[in-house]
């Protein structure tokens, strides 16, 4: 019987104390505020052939952030603006090499290429952590991937890489 009224006992105080956590909650006069974690999008996927013509048509900057040997073996796309984010510095370097070469402006429209989606889904959101509005995956690459053909295999322009 000792035992019987120990556990009424803790029913009783958790029951107390349950109340007690609902009512405070729901008759205090703010109402309970819950603030996004992250308030940026960083879900924005183009394929090849529209990254070819959005870029072609000027309404955004393809960067292709492979590195350099990358561009040499595979080739580029001609209206690619060439971004290593392999550089000394890394994604930092990258950040302020692209912010120079959009003149300042983090909303303009930017498209990342890498060889398979990999790097540019992760600088995407590096990006966009920095401030840029608009940066989009050109998730397929210039390789493609297991799943996916990337710009080469779909035939998109490509040429060849001169080091200036």
């Amino acid at each position: 019987m000792n035992i019987q009224l120990k556990n009424n006992a803790f029913l009783a105080i958790a029951l107390y104390l349950l109340l007690l956590v609902v009512f405070s909650a729901s008759s205090s006069s703010q109402p309970l505020k819950v603030e996004p974690v992250a308030t940026v999008d960083i879900a924005k996927t183009l394929s090849v052939k529209k990254a070819h013509s959005l870029s072609l048509s000027g309404q955004l900057t393809l960067v292709d952030i492979r590195s350099e040997q990358e561009w040499f073996q595979s080739g580029i796309a001609p209206q690619a603006l060439l971004i290593s984010m392999h550089q000394v510095g890394g994604m930092n370097k990258f950040s302020q090499d692209l912010l120079s070469a959009l003149d300042g402006n983090k909303d303009t429209p930017v498209a990342l290429i890498c060889a398979s989606g990999l790097r540019s889904a992760r600088l995407q959101k590096h990006l966009a952590q920095e401030g840029f509005t608009h940066i989009i995956d050109v998730s397929e690459g210039m390789l493609g991937s297991w799943s996916t053909e990337g710009w080469i295999k779909q035939n998109l322009p490509v040429k060849s890489f001169e080091k200036q």
